[in-house]
Formats: structure tokens, C-alpha cells, sequence
């Protein structure tokens, strides 16, 4: 149980740290579906690295 709660705390620590690049600003102008993609596509690609640091990091433990 010590275990899963120092795990969640670590995960937390991590998440916020990403935070920051994961929900930048973009001002998005509704018309322009290539912008949006970009968008979208950095945000996700954020999110994976954080994903798979995190599998990485489970696996190796």
C-alpha cells in the first residue's frame, strides 16, 4: 500500500511538471484546421512522452 501512495505522489510531481507544455496557449483561429492539428498534435505528443516515461519507468521497477 506504501508502495501505490509514494507511486501516485511521484506521478503527481511528474504530471505537474508537464503540465505546463501539455496545456500551452495557442490562439487558435477556428478557420484554420491545419493550426488546430498542429495544436492538438503537440499536446498529444506531450502527453505520450509523459505516458511512456512513466510505462519506462514501471517496467524497470
Amino acid at each position: 500500500m506504501r508502495q501505490a501512495i509514494v507511486r501516485a505522489e511521484r506521478l503527481t510531481t511528474e504530471l505537474i511538471r508537464t503540465v505546463d507544455r501539455l496545456f500551452a496557449p495557442f490562439p487558435l483561429d477556428e478557420e484554420n484546421k491545419a493550426q488546430r492539428a498542429r495544436a492538438v498534435d503537440q499536446r498529444k505528443r506531450v502527453l505520450t512522452e509523459w505516458l511512456n516515461a512513466q510505462a519506462a519507468r514501471d517496467s524497470t521497477r
